[in-house]
């Protein structure tokens, strides 16, 4: 179990078992009305620490009733509800002969990036600058208004409290959402940071509320806590964050206590990921920088990983500390234990084989899930193969098998419409049937166009 068998140490005296972490993403699985923890998002994470990744880091739990979708789980009032306990006692679950994995809460405010499935009223963000999502039709968001002064400045509490909540309800600590167009991610970047108070402007300003945060969260956790922060290396998009600010942040979380960076990259604006399926570790050459830059400062890689020689082989070239996986895990939560040596293998890297797929058909991790229409043609809709794979764990969280093949028009005619459309509980009937309305003008425009083409 060389490699990534190995245990890591972080700094705040905490152990990881392995060296592979199932990263976050949104299950919307909570309570569509309260954003109280369900009992099937207990049975995911149970699922998955049996599965015997050393880390475990839940998606988005917003820090107060601002959501990225609905379903969301958000941090409520007062001391941990029965069902966080139980949601951490879950996470913590032991495989026989297994380890007994780390979990994080990942706490994060979406900013602009709040849809309208959600609430019809602005979002919040720096700046006012729209988000525009590629590729579909219908914008179903919001221009966002500016957060005034205080508004600002009561974040880092709310970033505190959750953290707070978190560690009481039995978590080992939390991971910080500053990437992927998120409200911390927003104040980092000059495209959607145009403030001119404090915390606008230079790169050491657009930092400021980050560096906030992950004080107040510090403080709140205790120095025995794990304080992990999410962050782009760039945004990689014209005026956004580049790598040169990214690493010299790096440096300032390390200077923050900081235990563990997870180095990630793009905005639902400019999905990198979208555009690079067949390469296996989209941000290695930055977390690589990271790590002979700023010593000492353990590191997460995620993107598009999907073997076990190239999981080891991060490892191995010194371009990470632990590998982070995802759309894997959502199709087979247990892949981490099926790891095994390769006895006739000559090198570190080799010694581990594909064990761990071995008799399983597994879609490629990030596969593009395009549909064919007699008059569009084919048709790639971004975001599809995200809830092909968000549909995969929400059958797992309610004891169902994975389905081995993508329900295509299934998924894009019903589920995604339901999801969006009539599943939020929070809109009224009349702005369902407005956004039904708008979403079929939409598709009816769609197809005049391709027929007059």
């Amino acid at each position: 179990m060389e490699v990534l068998g190995k245990p890591l140490q972080l700094p705040c005296g905490l152990r990881m078992p392995n060296r592979l972490c199932k990263t976050a993403t949104s299950e919307h699985m909570g309570h569509v009305k309260t954003g109280e923890v369900s009992p099937e998002l207990v049975e995911l994470y149970r699922q998955w620490a049996l599965g015997g990744a050393g880390l475990l880091i839940t998606g988005n739990v917003m820090v107060d009733d601002h959501l990225e979708g609905p379903g969301n789980v958000v941090i409520p009032e007062g001391e941990p509800p029965e069902m966080w306990r139980k949601w951490a006692e879950a996470s913590h679950s032991v495989a026989s002969g297994g380890s007994r994995p780390l979990a994080l809460v990942q706490l994060s405010h979406p900013g602009r990036q709040s849809p309208l499935a959600v609430s019809w009223a602005r979002p919040r963000a720096p700046s006012e600058v729209a988000f525009v999502l590629p590729g579909v039709g219908i914008q179903a968001f919001r221009t966002p208004r500016a957060l005034g002064l205080e508004e600002v400045k009561a974040l880092p509490g709310k970033f505190a409290a959750g953290a707070r909540l978190a560690a009481k309800a039995g978590f080992d600590g939390v991971q910080v959402h500053a990437a992927h167009g998120y409200l911390l991610s927003q104040f980092l970047s000059p495209h959607t940071n145009r403030r001119t108070d404090a915390y606008g402007g230079s790169a050491a300003n657009r930092a400021r509320l980050l560096l906030e945060v992950v004080a107040a969260v510090r403080l709140a956790i205790g120095s025995t806590k794990v304080l992990s922060v999410k962050v782009n290396c760039a945004d990689f998009r014209l005026g956004g964050l580049d790598q040169s600010e990214a690493l010299e942040l790096m440096a300032k979380l390390k200077q923050a206590s900081v235990d563990l960076v997870e180095i990630s990259g793009g905005t639902y604006e400019n999905m990198l990921m979208v555009r690079q399926e067949e390469k296996e570790g989209y941000f290695v050459d930055f977390s690589k920088s990271v790590r002979e830059k700023v010593p000492g400062l353990p590191v997460l890689a995620v993107g598009g990983f999907k073997s076990l020689v190239g999981c080891a082989s991060a490892i191995v070239k010194g371009e990470c500390d632990v590998v982070g996986l995802c759309r894997l895990l959502c199709l087979q939560p247990d892949l981490p234990k099926r790891w095994g040596p390769c006895p006739s293998a000559r090198t570190a890297c080799a010694r581990f084989h594909t064990l761990w797929l071995e008799g399983e058909d597994l879609p490629a991790a990030g596969k593009s899930v395009r549909i064919q229409v007699p008059i569009l043609g084919a048709l790639l809709i971004p975001g599809l193969g995200y809830y092909y794979h968000q549909r995969q764990i929400q059958r797992i969280g309610a004891g169902l098998p994975v389905e081995s093949r993508c329900p295509t028009l299934r998924l894009l005619l019903v589920a995604l419409p339901r999801k969006l459309l009539w599943e939020p509980g929070r809109l009224s009937t009349q702005n369902r049937l407005g956004l039904t309305a708008v979403a079929l003008g939409v598709l009816g425009l769609l197809l005049s166009r391709k027929r007059g083409s």
